[in-house]
């Protein structure tokens, strides 16, 4: 293995398990909110506390936030420490992948004494943009959900993807995949390179969530089937990831070059498969 490919496998290992723990604790709390009646319960009591279901992140992050609401004996409400912690958990599982690339991209040119803190820097200036953003998300499903809420428990869900669909065909969309695109020199040495990797993980939040809040939206107003949603939606933000930067403008557009390389390297590994030699006869 070159020590390129090792370099790639140590961001990429970390950060997939990473996610993947995230996607186990909301199954779990999903899972858990869906059997018994004590998660439910702290939902009702969050709805006596004039919160509701829409104030925390959707399906299993919501029952993390319960469950850290809880323990600190108030309800999860948007912008605090409980809310905080589901959302935060939903970001590992759906966005943490996406973030590979720019994490490589500070390891390699960083000094090794500071590798370890320009990546936490990097990863905390995401962190606060998706933080702030998801306030803003978590205000605007609760407001759709209190419009349309006389309609019916369709009505958001509808709703979602009508505007997911217009922000997807948009040339801001288009726009802000291009500069999430870009990854930005960093400083070399001293306080500039915390400083700049620190700007580096916010402007790149920030050209994220101009790529996907629409998208988050939509998994937000979904009431159920969380973790069909979430899922589907962490692969669509993923797969634009592989897409090559175009000319903002009004268009559908439908990322599939993942799929081809999928599709690539699923046929790779069927041709590389040894076969079995054929019979002789004695």
């Amino acid at each position: 293995m070159t020590p390129e490919a090792r370099g790639r496998r140590r961001v990429r290992t970390p950060v997939i398990a990473g996610a993947a723990v995230a996607w186990l604790v909301l199954a779990v709390t999903e899972w858990a909110a869906a059997a018994g009646p004590p998660a439910s319960a702290s939902v009702h009591g969050a709805h006596s506390h004039g919160v509701g279901e829409a104030s925390v992140p959707f399906g299993g992050a919501a029952g993390v936030a319960d469950l850290a609401a809880q323990g600190a004996g108030m309800p999860p409400q948007p912008g605090g420490s409980a809310w905080a912690a589901g959302w935060l958990v939903m970001l590992v599982a759906m966005m943490g992948p996406t973030l590979i690339p720019v994490i490589r991209h500070v390891a390699q040119r960083s000094l090794p004494r500071q590798r370890v803190t320009l990546v936490i820097s990097l990863i905390a200036g995401y962190a606060l943009a998706w933080l702030l953003a998801g306030v803003g998300l978590t205000a605007i499903n609760a407001g759709i959900r209190a419009a349309l809420d006389p309609v019916g428990d369709p009505a958001p869900v509808l709703a979602g993807i009508v505007i997911c669909l217009a922000w997807q065909a948009s040339p801001v969309k288009q726009h802000s995949l291009n500069r999430h695109m870009l990854i930005p020199p960093l400083p070399a040495r001293g306080r500039r390179s915390y400083l700049g990797a620190l700007q580096m993980g916010g402007r790149h939040g920030l050209w994220c969530v101009g790529s996907c809040w629409a998208l988050m939206l939509l998994a937000l107003l979904s009431p159920s089937g969380h973790l069909v949603v979430m899922p589907a939606v962490a692969a669509w933000i993923w797969a634009e990831r592989f897409e090559r930067p175009a000319t903002p403008r009004w268009r559908i557009h439908v990322p599939t070059t993942a799929l081809r390389i999928l599709i690539a390297a699923l046929r790779g590994l069927r041709l590389s498969a040894p076969t079995a030699a054929p019979a002789r006869w004695p």
